[in-house]
């Protein structure tokens, strides 16, 4: 009987792993499961007529691809290791009482913190973007939107410790001895009882963003209307990206605060769409977080012009911004691009980024011109032999960028000074490696970079040295 029962188990288990693949033929997956775009079948030859190296993985991505109910595969599967067994999967951690939090802000939460030498690389970074645009007369500010588990850890899973300190505290110490304009979230948020972040999503709800939307404008000194007392309604239709990414064919639904404003006159610039402009807000405040790379808007009844550098966060201040700002302009797209600042006329630049992702502000160089400095007899020289350094004339300008070989001091400022027609000038640097000029993988805490304004420069006399300055 006992072997029976064996055989009977063995064969429905077999018939259960089986069945998606011979389903395959007969059964179309149209699913497309998060950003991936659709993978075609691969080719056993490449197009230089030799064997494809690569078959066997891309084989691969196209099977796990295609395999007939997959994402209902996956739902199962999270759901016996998430609320059965209790595992952390698909970068998601299942906390209490049905909470999710993304595995991205556990480094933050039990307070494993960057080095000193990259937070302070950070902050000097900001502060030469706010000197660059203070240099034209517009405000810049810094937001970082703390972890969903910063704010609200209560539901965190035994396990896991809360620390004591975060890169984002240091960082914040730092910005307070460099004089760069933020805005405390941190502080505002935890000292609100209110639920502020989504159940299931990694993003705080419109609540939430409500109380941020003020404290920015606040810190810009900007008059701006505080929808105090507004209506709104509480729904559970929101699909929180966590729950998307653990049971992908039947996500659970949470709370979302929906308000009702009255707008005033407002018209998209972007996204262009063939919809009333009701209709693209709406989309744009969904859950798809679609058609939002790049949004800029116009109002005439308001004033000011905003510039957003921003990411997933500052989608939720979209409707406050566009009824209180003349125009906006509101990149998804890590560039900074800012140097037509004078041109564009920003009377205020915000700088937005979610806490678990700050240290990606030292990823890239930001594009914008390297402000002059002023010339002190502490600066060092160094020599060509104690650095990596490449320049090239660009048509926005000359650009400097390198690493140095030797270590240098935590706070220790790094700058570029041209020497051009017998003139010297010295520029601020940022403390980033270009990686692809440079041709690194990764990024160094000894990395610098500088675009130069050389449109008062003989573009075949300029010449450029690296020097410290030691605290």
């Amino acid at each position: 009987m006992r072997k029976r029962f064996y055989i009977a188990f063995i064969a429905v288990f077999l018939i259960i792993c089986c069945a998606p693949l011979a389903l395959m033929p007969f059964v179309n997956n149209e699913e497309n499961l998060g950003n991936t775009a659709d993978i075609a079948f691969p080719s056993i030859i490449s197009e230089d007529n030799k064997l494809n190296q690569d078959f066997g993985t891309q084989f691969e991505g196209w099977f796990n691809e295609k395999i007939p109910f997959r994402s209902n595969l996956i739902t199962a599967d999270n759901t016996l290791k998430s609320e059965l067994l209790g595992y952390s999967h698909n970068n998601v951690i299942s906390g209490k009482n049905g909470y999710l939090y993304s595995d991205e802000t556990i480094d933050d939460f039990i307070g494993k913190t960057k080095s000193e030498r990259e937070i302070y690389n950070i902050a000097r970074t900001l502060y030469i973007m706010q000197k660059y645009c203070n240099s034209y007369g517009a405000k810049f500010l810094f937001a970082a939107v703390p972890n969903k588990n910063t704010i609200e850890y209560e539901n965190m899973p035994f396990g896991y410790k809360r620390g004591k300190t975060s890169t984002l505290d240091i960082l914040q110490r730092r910005l307070d001895e460099l004089s760069v304009n933020y805005v405390d979230l941190k502080s505002l948020l935890s000292n609100n009882e209110a639920q502020l972040y989504l159940k299931t999503d990694t993003h705080w709800n419109n609540l939430g963003a409500l109380y941020g939307y003020n404290a920015i404008m606040d810190a810009l000194e900007k008059p701006h209307k505080t929808y105090d007392g507004a209506e709104y309604s509480i729904r559970c239709d929101w699909s929180g990206d966590l729950s998307k990414m653990l049971y992908p064919s039947s996500p659970i639904l949470c709370n979302q605060y929906y308000f009702d404003i009255e707008y005033s006159d407002f018209t998209f610039i972007k996204p262009r769409a063939s919809m009333p402009k009701e209709d693209i807000l709406a989309n744009l405040m969904g859950d798809s977080e679609s058609l939002d790379a790049l949004i800029q808007t116009r109002n005439s009844t308001a004033d000011g012009s905003l510039y957003i550098s921003r990411d997933s966060f500052a989608r939720a201040l979209l409707p406050f911004l566009i009824d209180n700002y003349a125009s906006t302009y509101m990149t998804r797209l890590r560039d900074f691009n800012l140097l037509n600042l004078q041109q564009e006329g920003y009377t205020d630049v915000v700088y937005e980024m979610a806490q678990r992702n700050i240290d990606t502000i030292t990823d890239e160089p930001p594009m914008i011109y390297s402000p002059p400095a002023r010339t002190t007899d502490k600066l060092e020289k160094i020599s060509e032999a104690d650095m990596t350094l490449k320049t090239e004339n660009r048509q926005d300008g000359f650009y400097v960028s390198g690493i140095l070989n030797g270590l240098i001091g935590e706070c220790d400022d790094i700058y570029i000074e041209i020497e051009s027609g017998g003139e010297k000038l010295l520029y601020d640097a940022f403390p980033i490696a270009d990686k692809k000029l440079l041709g690194v993988d990764d990024k160094s805490e000894y990395g610098f970079s500088a675009l130069i304004d050389s449109s008062k420069f003989d573009a075949d006399d300029i010449h450029a040295s690296v020097l410290i300055d030691k605290k």
